[in-house]
């Protein structure tokens, strides 16, 4: 059943008063703890998304409401604590005449999964070890109507700060490590991740999909020179198969990232050119006994300029220029082609009290342009040490 327009405004209101609380809240400790050490740091988002589709005589809106909630604590001087949780309310809504299947419209809302990681330095500045574990504290047993609708919501193209809420439990376990030679740095790294089955679908009796486990390996190289620092990351990630209802459906390609970081630190300017690279080999599909390739599935590639000028001691102005590119197969999605433009603000409170505004505005196509698609994204950063 479709919502009123006046409750999606009472949500937002409701999300834009706890956020006000929260900072008010987090003014008055500051104001209390003026001289007082501080230890814990609290990273409170705001995040409002929304994308307008048209294909054809077919409109449709998604729409995004999240508060992702991040904590950090140091135990001791070698182990650090970290908490995230994230909330959001998630709407489709079609749009005058419409053919999407989702129709007449539908709203997904609740918390996701606690998330929390423990870092632990073995060596000082050197060698860190790091597990953590993801508790299915989220909604993920959705009904048909609303897992349509919220592969969406997890598109990689429309990139929605909240993908899904829910699934499976799921732990890590990595190790990194960095060594200085002049003025080179040099850094690897590797990581495993296993997840755990859960039910996606509310009418399944067992748990349906268990993702496949994940294997990270990262070596970088970087230089700085002055205010120049350059540095080149290479990941490798493979995965282990997907099953559904203990049948093994799916498995995805071997992926291999290169980032490319040029960053300069000026007195007042700033400013990093990024460029990233994904190249993902063959994922397999099975249906009715047989293998089916999709070669070259999920290429990807991403290029982001920003330029940042600190106006006074405590402010900084801040303008970003994005263009994503995603070429999909049958099996790795709809091909996009999205460009961005945003600016925003930096204003340093109190201490470390530090709050972030920023806005961005986006252009461009899925589907090899049959899909035209306009978005905007509209967030809010507060950082406070306790």
């Amino acid at each position: 059943m479709r919502k009123h327009p006046l409750a999606n405004l009472l949500y937002y209101l409701l999300y834009f008063c706890c956020y006000l609380f929260l900072f008010l809240t987090v003014q008055s400790v500051a104001a209390q703890s003026e001289y007082g050490p501080t230890r814990t740091t609290v990273y409170s988002t705001f995040v409002f998304q929304s994308w307008q589709l048209k294909e054809a005589d077919s409109v449709k809106r998604l729409t995004q409401m999240a508060l992702p909630l991040f904590v950090t604590r140091p135990i001791s001087p070698r182990v650090r604590l970290l908490i995230s949780e994230s909330n959001a309310i998630s709407t489709l809504d079609p749009i005058g005449k419409s053919s999407w299947p989702e129709s007449p419209g539908t709203r997904i809302g609740g918390i996701g999964d606690t998330k929390m990681k423990c870092s632990y330095a073995l060596v000082p500045k050197r060698l860190l070890l790091m597990a953590g574990i993801s508790l299915p504290t989220g909604k993920k047993q959705l009904t048909s109507t609303e897992l349509k609708a919220f592969r969406q919501f997890n598109s990689e193209s429309l990139a929605f700060r909240v993908g899904r809420l829910g699934q499976g439990f799921e732990a890590n376990l990595g190790l990194a490590g960095v060594q200085a030679v002049g003025p080179f740095t040099f850094g690897y790294g590797g990581s495993y991740l296993a997840r755990g089955a859960y039910k996606r679908l509310d009418v399944s009796s067992t748990k349906d999909h268990k993702p496949g486990n994940q294997y990270n390996g990262i070596l970088s190289i970087g230089v700085k020179v002055r205010s120049l620092h350059i540095r080149t990351t290479l990941s490798h990630i493979r995965y282990t198969p997907d099953y559904y209802y203990g049948v093994q459906k799916f498995q995805q390609g071997v992926e291999t990232v290169i980032e490319n970081r040029l960053i300069y630190h000026g007195i007042r300017l700033s400013g990093m050119a990024y460029l990233r690279q994904t190249i993902k080999g063959d994922s397999y599909l099975i249906e009715n006994s047989l293998w089916s390739r999709e070669p070259n599935s999920g290429r990807r590639m991403a290029a982001i300029l920003y330029i940042g000028y600190r106006v006074t001691r405590f402010i900084t102005l801040k303008t970003l220029i994005e263009n994503r590119r995603r070429f999909g197969g049958r099996l790795a999605g709809t091909e996009s082609n999205i460009s961005s433009l945003g600016s925003g603000l930096s204003v340093q409170l109190k201490r470390a009290f530090s709050l972030e505004i920023s806005g961005k505005l986006s252009k461009g196509s899925i589907s090899s342009g049959q899909v035209d698609v306009t978005g905007t994204c509209v967030s809010s950063t507060l950082t406070a040490p306790f």
